[in-house]
């Protein structure tokens, strides 16, 4: 299980990620990152799911001419099948579905926006999405999402330790936890730092 949680307003985004990863051959909990920058664009690819997926997203990108919020909206519907088909070449044991967030600003909007990109197995086809205001994932029950905290960072991080306390309540086995990453990211900078431990008690 992955946390992947955005804030939208017009001038920022936030998006943060926890870092526990189960390996889908041996069943071990690790940690890494599901995040992507594309520093040149300003532009973060996020996923849920196998990593091994958002690193070909990322690829399939940081390869193209016209790599801008944009032109990756316009194109996305086309250029996620052509990553599902080398992710599907792979060896490997490729179970679950497949989720990316793409996030940057946008000219024609005038704003930062997010793309949701979403399947719910191998066999499914994507659904894509633009985002209003950001994403909770995963869902959390109303009670626990209606919290006030003093800023929209502090928000995203009780969000998390919530989000973490309750898939492990539900199922203890599933990787969720370790620390939580932030990507903050305006329309020309873009800073990645970790900024809680959902671990700790």
């Amino acid at each position: 299980m992955t946390i992947l949680n955005v804030s939208l307003s017009l001038e920022r985004a936030l998006v943060t990620m926890d870092t526990r990863i189960q390996n889908t051959v041996t069943g071990g909990h690790y940690y890494s990152s599901k995040m992507f920058p594309i520093v040149h664009a300003n532009i973060l690819i996020a996923c849920r799911g196998e990593r091994i997926f958002g690193e070909l997203a990322f690829q399939w990108y940081l390869s193209c001419e016209a790599c801008d919020f944009d032109s990756i909206a316009r194109s996305l519907s086309q250029d996620v099948l052509t990553v599902a088909e080398r992710y599907a070449s792979l060896p490997g044991i490729h179970v679950g579905g497949n989720e990316l967030v793409i996030v940057g600003w946008s000219d024609k909007e005038r704003s930062m926006q997010g793309i949701n990109c979403t399947r719910p197995d191998k066999d499914s086809q994507f659904s894509i999405t633009r985002m209003d205001t950001g994403q909770i994932a995963p869902e959390l029950t109303a009670d626990l999402r209606h919290v006030t905290c003093a800023n929209q960072v502090d928000y995203l991080v009780t969000i998390a330790r919530a989000q973490t306390r309750q898939v492990r309540a539900e199922q203890p086995d599933f990787p969720i936890g370790g620390r939580l990453i932030l990507a903050d990211m305006t329309r020309d900078r873009m800073e990645i730092r970790p900024i809680a431990d959902l671990d700790a008690a």
